[in-house]
């Protein structure tokens, strides 16, 4: 569990990271109380440009998961014995001729048509 939020919290942080900044920058009021600020001007910029990252930010934040998934991932969980080998059966299956299945096909569907 503690993997799992860890995870969504890196890709929620990229979200929040690459919209964030930019849906604060593009609230209307905010805009009219401070559009004329240079420091607000500069603020809007880098939100744009953090909203332009937005792919880099996932793409590391899938890196990460895919890093911590490989690094969890023991040899030993590879090789667990699916089937009892002394519970397994087999049957030998006869030659399968093509040209009798073919013909009885036919006349089977002859039938029912």
């Amino acid at each position: 569990e503690e993997k799992s939020i860890r995870i969504v919290s890196r890709y929620l942080m990229a979200y929040t990271a690459s919209y964030g900044c930019w849906i604060i920058g593009r609230w209307p009021q905010l805009n009219r109380w401070y559009g004329h600020w240079a420091s607000w001007q500069i603020f809007v910029s880098v939100a744009w440009r953090l909203l332009i990252l937005n792919g880099a930010f996932n793409f590391f934040a899938l890196w990460l998961h895919t890093r911590d998934s490989i690094r969890d991932l023991h040899q030993p969980s590879l090789h667990v014995p699916i089937l009892n080998e002394s519970s397994v059966s087999t049957v030998k299956v006869k030659k399968v001729d093509s040209r009798h299945l073919e013909k009885t096909v036919k006349a089977d569907l002859a039938e029912i048509q």
